[in-house]
């Protein structure tokens, strides 16, 4: 089995707090053999959670809660920021941070329909700036909803061809064929297998290459048993017939390579 890094985990996701979501990851982690996650932290999201938590972090408050996790786990935690173009009034903030912390982020996380916009949209432009000038991935949520289409990932992809993006889910509960399709002639455009399943994702690899594909499972959204979930045995168990190089890029070279860890 090759070294898996899951390239797209959270904190205080789906109602948990703090330490039940982050019990949660690791526990999950251990019982998948996984060695490392990249972490973003979504209660800086107002809609997330169903209004469970009376307090939503700032993008620092959350990045913070992210470090302290990964001081507690050396080189198995690694910090992605989520953004909140609907609710901070000042970037510059964010970025000052972020440029002070460098060395600890690895990416950015941009979630469309908890945000309420489009990745295409105006408040985006100074978080796309700022992941150009500090060279940090994006990784954005995609569904079948109207903020979040796949279509509007590669509006912003061939706008920003200097910009890294990170497509996660393959267009959720929409058509995941389509959105293989509009990566094709965007190179800038990866995809995560959070909820993908094997039939999309052996499209995806036998389309593109099986080095436009991360490995992840979205945990820890169903507890502790999110790694588990069947869903990913197939990429577990490389029922892609990959070689052993090409199955060690999906389950952990991708996102080694892709966020710099």
């Amino acid at each position: 089995m090759p070294e898996i890094i899951d390239a797209h985990t959270h904190l205080r996701a789906y109602g948990k707090n703090l330490k039940e979501s982050s019990t949660a990851l690791i526990e999950a982690m251990e019982r998948a053999d996984i060695s490392a996650s990249l972490v973003s932290n979504a209660g800086c999201s107002k809609k997330n959670g169903e209004g469970k938590r009376k307090k939503v972090l700032t993008s620092v408050e959350g990045l913070k809660e992210i470090f302290r996790l990964m001081e507690e786990y050396p080189n198995r935690i690694y910090a992605l920021c989520w953004i909140r173009p609907e609710a901070e009034k000042d970037p510059s903030l964010l970025y000052s941070f972020l440029k002070y912390n460098r060395e600890k982020v690895n990416g950015l996380k941009f979630h469309p329909y908890l945000s309420g916009l489009k990745i295409t949209n105006e408040a985006l432009r100074p978080y796309l700036e700022m992941a150009k000038e500090l060279d940090l991935p994006l990784l954005v949520h995609t569904a079948a909803d109207e903020c979040s289409r796949f279509v509007h990932l590669r509006e912003a992809a061939k706008a920003h061809p200097d910009l890294t993006f990170v497509g996660a889910h393959l267009e959720l509960y929409g058509d995941a064929y389509e959105a293989i399709d509009l990566m094709k002639d965007c190179p800038n455009i990866y995809a995560d297998s959070a909820w993908v399943n094997q039939n999309c994702a052996t499209r995806l690899i036998v389309s593109l290459g099986p080095r436009r594909l991360l490995f992840g499972t979205d945990s820890p959204i169903d507890g502790n048993s999110t790694t588990l979930n069947s869903l990913y045995i197939p990429y577990y168990e490389n029922h892609f017939g990959l070689s052993e190089e090409d199955h060690a890029l999906l389950m952990g070279g991708n996102a080694k390579r892709i966020y710099r860890l």
